[in-house]
């Protein structure tokens, strides 16, 4: 007896299951274009033209209002298709971009008397394709579906898979985003396909067969289809499109081989490419042979085979990569096992060189095949399972006391990984050989400390704030810290767990506090170093007496607000290769009784990203490339403790400086790129100088962040250091 599926296939329709809803759901996508890009997240390719068309329009937008501007609702400003021609494609573009005629760009008046296009907010870099195509458009969409519907045809009915081969062939934006928003779709019931197995495989005496037509589409909305296979060479794909494909790559659990071989991508392509498969898991063969990645391509390429488990076989053939790009590739390779092939034909390469890779990926391929040898040898039924699953949770029972805790991660943490885990325990050793315990945090007796935090946007608290009063048991002494992860929160956990009982070993060594921060900031970048993938930025300030003593690593920052009647007194700047960053701006106000206040801005701290100039070379000169604003094109931070997976290109040397307290010095601001990414150090200040309590001030500068438009999780605290 067949099931749904069989009883509504018609005629002309592919004939093997998981070909079949692919093919209803792609028509059924295709058909609703209003609603085509919202399976997308916004384009990052689309954000630059937008603004770009804004101002183009300004003019027309002011000649249309008459001179008076007044609210109004969205504005949409239609634009006149292009014809294709030869050597185009559907958009009237050719190569890598695509024109934005045949598109609407939808927006809004802003205000009366700011006769400014923006975006609508819930559109804001996505692009309308409703009703824009041209006739010769659509019908090229229709022929492509007529061709994808006879190729899916082909696939017989008794495969459980399919694999979809459009080599060579033109796609028009709306059709090749249709068939991501459908591979968009497919993955959560992919996901979900253990619970969905059952109604797959339902006999058609469950549903009336006079309801089957009419209740398709929701069947449809409840299937999966298996795609392990994507073929894409020589399709001239936009950027757009690439970023369309990456974005329903980025979850996909099936697809295993994905081949994008003579497109055009170039480095941008790249970048949106990478910027998906990142987070995919399954796929293990992938070309991107002639696709001119050049050595900036081959520099983020290596980055993403570091991080990469799943990736076996790469082609980057007649990609113009000189000897600088195929040593990043000859780092990637030595330092990521499971990497046994990359092919490398026809580039600016010397073959000596191509030897040199070739024993290394003959290494990765022995050891790989005797860890799957070994594998293979172990008979893993369902007892063995559930003692292995016993096991682990009295592992992680005797793990209560390690600082590196991922406790939502160890149920699918492989067995090693955790024994591995359990004996870094000796890292948190004293001196007498038992792990040492969390010191737990303090209160200040000297300085009022307001401390507040949100998870804002994030799926996860990633930001980690300590305080000590009291600090090594001196009342005139105070620890103050917070932490920025990245990678997890396990590397701001262990910062934070830990940087108290280190920073006071080495002061009580007699060193200097500059020292001390120096040596603590290498020892827990040290202690990080077996878990590659994990960072964290640190901005801390230490107080003895009346000498306050600040390092930072990463974009995390400390901020001094100062409070000047008449002649303001500026601090002099610590000697410091950096320290033309420190500048002093004044703000000036008046009291009820028009007493002159100027209220003074000093950064103590330095924001370590790629695109400082000073950063920056420190980075080139050790070999390394700043993409994207970011090193080697994967984190955004140039200094950090941690991501041992960049060194030596990440390093965690802190940037130092320190003041004497006066009458003048007001409070401290510490707080993450969440807060300081949307509010200026100026600004920030200001804010907190008309509230005397912390406490408030702190939650008023956090709920700013978020109602600005932060993305980040939000981490502040002030330390007041004078009555104001």
């Amino acid at each position: 007896m067949g099931n749904i599926m069989d009883k509504s296939k018609g005629a002309g329709e592919p004939v093997n299951q998981d070909a079949f809803i692919f093919w209803k759901m792609l028509k059924k996508t295709y058909d609703d274009p209003e609603k085509l890009l919202d399976h997308f997240n916004s384009f990052m390719v689309d954000q630059q033209k937008n603004l770009q068309k804004m101002d183009d329009d300004e003019d027309n937008v002011d000649s249309r209002s008459g001179g008076s501007v007044t609210e109004s609702p969205n504005l949409h400003i239609p634009t006149n298709p292009q014809n294709s021609s030869n050597g185009k494609n559907s958009n009237g573009t050719s190569g890598g971009e695509n024109s934005d005629s045949n598109y609407v760009v939808i927006g809004q008046i802003a205000s009366k008397g700011d006769n400014k296009l923006i975006a609508s907010p819930t559109h804001s870099s996505k692009i309308s394709f409703a009703y824009t195509e041209n006739p010769q458009t659509e019908q090229l969409n229709q022929t492509m579906l007529q061709t994808i519907n006879c190729k899916l045809q082909l696939i017989p009915p008794e495969l459980n898979h399919f694999t979809l081969n459009l080599d060579n062939h033109v796609f028009s934006e709306r059709l090749f985003l249709s068939i991501c928003a459908t591979i968009i779709n497919n993955n959560k019931n992919y996901q979900n396909r253990h619970l969905a197995t059952t109604l797959k495989e339902s006999p058609i005496t469950t549903v009336k067969k006079k309801k089957i037509q009419q209740e398709i589409d929701q069947f449809i909305q409840q299937y999966y289809f298996t795609l392990t296979k994507l073929s894409l060479k020589k399709t001239m794909l936009s950027h757009r499109s690439v970023e369309a494909l990456s974005q329903a790559l980025a979850m996909n659990r099936s697809i295993v081989e994905l081949d994008l071989g003579g497109n055009e991508l170039e480095c941008r392509g790249v970048a949106l490419l990478l910027s998906g498969i990142r987070e995919n898991k399954t796929i293990t063969r992938l070309n991107l042979s002639d696709v001119r990645a050049y050595d900036e391509g081959a520099f983020m390429i290596s980055a993403y085979l570091m991080a990469t488990k799943s990736i076996r076989i790469i082609d980057l053939s007649s990609n113009h990569i000189s000897e600088k790009g195929f040593e990043a590739l000859k780092q990637a390779a030595s330092r990521n096992i499971h990497i046994q092939s990359i092919y490398l034909y026809e580039n600016n390469i010397d073959q000596p060189k191509l030897h040199s890779l070739q024993s290394i990926l003959t290494r990765n391929t022995c050891v790989q095949g005797v860890i799957d040898h070994l594998l293979d040898q172990i008979p893993w039924n369902r007892k063995i399972k559930n003692r292995l699953q016993s096991f682990k949770k009295s592992v992680m029972q005797t793990r209560t006391n390690s600082t590196l805790n991922i406790s939502q991660e160890d149920e699918r943490t492989p067995l090693f990984r955790l024994l591995s885990k359990q004996s870094q325990l000796q890292l948190n050793a004293g001196a007498n050989g038992t792990p040492s315990h969390t010191i737990p945090e303090s209160e200040s007796t000297r300085f009022k400390v307001g401390k507040s935090e949100t998870i804002g946007k994030r799926p996860t608290m990633e930001d980690r704030m300590v305080t000590y009063g009291s600090y090594r048991g001196d009342t005139e002494s105070e620890l103050f810290a917070i932490f920025d992860g990245h990678g997890g929160r396990a590397a701001s956990d262990y910062a934070a767990d830990n940087i108290n009982r280190i920073l006071s070993e080495h002061l009580q060594q007699q060193k200097t506090p500059e020292e001390a921060f120096k040596l603590t900031f290498t020892q827990i970048n040290t202690q990080l170093t077996p878990w590659p993938f994990i960072g964290t930025t640190a901005a801390c300030a230490y107080i003895h007496k009346s000498h306050v003593y600040i390092a930072n690593v990463g974009d995390s920052r400390v901020v001094l607000g100062r409070m000047v009647k008449q002649t303001p007194i500026v601090h002099e700047n610590n000697d410091n290769d950096q320290d033309n960053t420190q500048t002093t701006t004044t703000t000036t106000t008046t009291t009820s009784n028009e007493t002159k206040v100027t209220i003074q801005t000093k950064r103590l701290t330095f924001d370590h990203r790629p695109v400082e100039d000073s950063e920056r070379s420190r980075i080139t000169n050790a070999g390394g490339t700043v993409l994207n604003g970011r090193v080697n094109g994967m984190l955004a931070v140039s200094r950090a403790l941690g991501d041992s997976f960049l060194t030596p290109y990440v390093i965690p040397e802190p940037y130092q400086s320190s003041f004497e307290i006066t009458s003048e010095d007001k409070f401290l601001i510490l707080a993450c790129d969440g807060v300081w990414d949307l509010i200026s150090d100026e600004e920030a200040v200001l804010i907190v100088s008309k509230i005397s309590d912390p406490e408030k001030s702190s939650e008023t500068l956090r709920d700013l962040a978020f109602n600005m438009g932060s993305t980040d999780n939000i981490s502040v605290m002030v330390v007041k250091l004078n009555d104001y």
